[in-house]
């Protein structure tokens, strides 16, 4: 075959390899992805509360003893849950936009996987020209160093690319797993302050207060440290101090299983009319080890004498509680 012949059939070749690799990255191109984005977001209105105008700060000033008590824990279960709905659709968010990020990378990563096959068909033709021409094989070799470079940046591409599909998943499995504690961990709160007397001897009987708290989570809490202090607030007087107590109780709290916990005042104020306040904290554990804690900020509405005050009378949520 003449050298002419052997030019014609390697331009042929050449050209006919062209045309089938732009086919062929023509046909294998993917399509871009359509993403939702934030179709069908609503918006919620700021002015929103949980509970509705019921759980109105002033509403609630209006009630008066246990219905005071039983509507403030009632907002603040409301509150709570709307807290976890919210912060669940976070997490589904975050879980789309990582799965959105995926999708986008994946569509990436096989538009260069299906370029890389027109450019290696290319490839494959370009090394059977330069059998035809052996004079040619130094810039030949050249040619192919570069093009195994480039697939090695390619290569390191794709690398970066699985990289990034690892991380997501990790995120999407971490935000799961956060969604999955807040659904199983425990919540307590302060249910009752209750003023008692206990027995210090079998013929002595001093003041006190008993803290009754309450699990409304799903699982038990356990560690639990109290840290309260009771005062009395005379009128028109500096204040007395009754108690001041920090105590670790071992024993866990079951869900909807009240735990009491008693504690005896040091004295009695002097005479006089006023206010009896318990304020502190109650810290705790869940079954993840994770510390949260609770604040305690109970009294009386009304002065009085303090020798006037009934047995089992239960102290009102204080404004202010946070």
């Amino acid at each position: 075959m003449s050298r002419s012949n052997r030019g014609y059939i390697a331009a042929g070749f050449g050209v006919a390899a062209v045309i089938v690799a732009g086919v062929l990255a023509v046909a294998l191109d993917p399509n871009e992805p359509e993403l939702t984005g934030n179709v069908g977001y609503e918006k919620q209105w700021e002015s929103y509360r949980p509970g509705g105008s019921d759980c109105e700060p002033a509403e609630i000033q209006r009630l008066a003893g246990r219905e005071r008590t039983d509507r403030t824990i009632s907002c603040q279960e409301q509150a709570e849950q709307r807290r976890l709905e919210r912060n669940d659709l976070i997490q589904q968010r975050r879980s789309a936009d990582a799965a959105d990020a995926m999708a986008v990378m994946a569509y990436q990563q096989t538009r260069i996987a299906a370029w890389g096959i027109a450019l290696g068909f290319i490839t494959m033709a370009a090394a059977i020209g330069a059998a035809f021409y052996a004079r040619q094989a130094a810039v030949a070799t050249e040619e192919n160093v570069r093009i195994a470079q480039d697939a090695s940046r390619s290569a390191g591409d794709a690398l970066t690319i699985a990289q990034r599909n690892a991380d997501a998943a990790a995120l999407l499995a971490s935000g799961q797993e956060d969604t999955a504690k807040r659904r199983l961990r425990a919540y307590l709160g302060v249910l009752d302050v209750i003023f008692c007397y206990m027995e210090k001897t079998p013929d002595e009987f001093v003041p006190g207060v008993r803290v009754v708290v309450r699990n409304f989570g799903s699982t038990p809490s356990h560690l639990i440290r109290v840290n309260i202090s009771a005062t009395w607030l005379p009128v028109g007087g500096a204040p007395f101090d009754l108690l001041e107590h920090k105590m670790e109780f071992d024993v866990e709290c079951f869900p909807n299983n009240p735990v009491v916990m008693p504690f005896g005042f040091s004295g009695e104020p002097p005479e006089g009319r006023g206010r009896l306040t318990v304020i502190g904290r109650i810290d705790y554990q869940d079954i993840f080890e994770d510390e949260h804690f609770m604040p305690v900020f109970f009294g009386m509405d009304n002065a009085t004498e303090f020798s006037e005050i009934s047995v089992n009378q239960k102290l009102v949520i204080l404004h202010g509680q946070h």
